[in-house]
């Protein structure tokens, strides 16, 4: 039987029933929060949602934990609490790819559609400036495609758009920064 007054005292990680049953005795027990935040953590490394991205992993995490530990109450129990955590993993994960706020201006994103000539930090986070302003569903579905590695059907879900009109999305973003980054260089040269 595992013991449920005691810190974590098993070889590994908690399984969800555990940590389940020992956030029933106590919702602030450190040791299952613990456990719950790496298991969190590897869905976040999983999903490929890097600080450095769109979105910071870290927010997600702490977001999920917040939701998980303040809804605790509405789980059904030990053998359901694996997807009652995952549900809310996947709606902080969601919020955060439709936030556009959190944009990178990063050149990574030019890398994955460059046309070969050299561009600035400056000009790409104009650019991308610009797209977030005049069409953000474009330049969301670009980051979760190019830098998150995302599949269409989980970029339409994501942004609650047909399949289609994803990859319509994608491609209409990447032409309208090729477009956008090609006139800030004219601009400079003349």
């Amino acid at each position: 039987m595992y013991d449920l007054t005691t810190p974590n005292q098993s070889s590994g990680p908690m399984s969800f029933e555990q940590i389940h049953d020992r956030l029933s005795v106590d919702l602030i027990d450190e040791a299952a929060a613990a456990d719950l935040r790496s298991r969190i953590l590897r869905w976040v490394i999983d999903d490929r949602i890097m600080d450095h991205l769109v979105v910071g992993g870290e927010d997600v995490i702490n977001e999920t934990l917040y939701l998980v530990l303040t809804k605790f109450r509405n789980s059904w129990g030990r053998e359901t609490f694996s997807g009652f955590v995952r549900g809310h993993y996947m709606n902080a994960r969601k919020e955060a790819w439709r936030n556009p706020q959190e944009v990178p201006y990063d050149l990574q994103i030019h890398d994955r559609f460059d046309d070969g000539l050299p561009v600035t930090e400056q000009h790409l986070g104009n650019c991308l400036e610009t797209l977030r302003v005049s069409n953000p569903n474009q330049l969301r579905a670009i980051i979760m495609r190019e830098v998150n590695g995302c599949d269409y059907p989980t970029i339409a879900a994501t942004l609650g758009i047909a399949e289609t009109y994803a990859r319509k999305s994608v491609s209409r973003g990447k032409q309208a920064l090729r477009e956008c980054i090609s006139v800030k260089r004219s601009n400079e040269h003349e």
